[in-house]
This record gives structure tokens, C-alpha cells and sequence, in this order.
């Protein structure tokens, strides 16, 4: 059976973990799964439409790619999924997002982003404070 989703907890505090390679059809990314290991950069499969509370929190990640189309208004990401990431986040590309959510990025040292002509929808402080751009 597929892997759907990466269950609570499932990686968390795992800092021997430096790469993680997201199945296709994942569809969600539950809390603190991804919470304090080794990885630097993450590709979010197209199909994840949720991401849990702190999912990818306490990480060096410097690098995102957002392959999702699904993430925006319909989905829910859940309070500061990048907490104490966001001050490592240098490059976020965005291949295929109808909404940015609000405070997504907010704070994070993002010195590149590339985003899809079919953004139709920035939240609010999505990029708030984001110095570098």
C-alpha cells in the first residue's frame, strides 16, 4: 500500500537523517513528522495538500521546493510549520501553487523565489520582513 502520509512524530529529533525523499503520492505531512533532523532542502510532492503543526520545524533547511498545486485556500497548513527553520530559508521555488498562504514565509532570510503564473492569491505577511528579497 502507498505511503499517504508521514504520520505524527514519525522523524522527529532523528538528526543522523540528512535526506528524505517524499513519495509522489503523499497527500499529507502530519505534526513534528519532520521535526528536528539533519535535512537541508525538502521537495513537497505535488499531491500534499496538508502540513501539520511543526511539521518541518527545527531543521537547517535552506532549500524548499513547493511542488504542490494543491496547497493554498482549500488546504490547511497548520501554525508555523517552519518554526526555527525559517532562518535558514534562502531559496523557495514554487512550481505549481494557486495561493500562497499568510505568514508562510513571514521572517525568513529568502534571498530567491520563483513563483508560477498561477499564483492567483498572496495571503497576508506571507512575505513579511523578508529583508533579503
Amino acid at each position: 500500500m502507498p505511503l499517504k502520509k508521514l504520520p505524527d512524530d514519525f522523524f522527529k529529533s532523528m538528526k543522523t537523517l540528512k535526506e528524505v525523499y517524499l513519495p509522489l503520492n503523499l497527500q499529507k505531512i502530519e505534526a513534528n513528522s519532520l521535526n528536528g533532523t539533519g535535512i537541508t532542502s525538502i521537495t513537497i510532492p505535488e499531491g500534499v495538500f496538508y502540513i501539520g503543526e511543526h511539521a518541518l520545524a527545527n531543521n537547517k533547511i535552506d532549500t524548499i521546493i513547493l511542488e504542490s498545486k494543491t496547497l493554498g485556500v482549500t488546504s490547511f497548513i497548520a501554525s508555523d510549520p517552519f518554526l526555527n527553520t525559517r532562518y535558514y530559508i534562502k531559496s523557495v521555488t514554487i512550481k505549481r501553487l494557486d495561493s500562497i498562504p499568510a505568514n508562510m514565509f513571514h521572517e525568513t532570510p529568502i534571498e530567491s523565489i520563483e513563483l508560477p503564473s498561477t499564483v492567483e492569491e498572496i495571503g497576508s505577511y506571507a512575505f513579511h520582513a523578508c529583508y533579503n528579497l
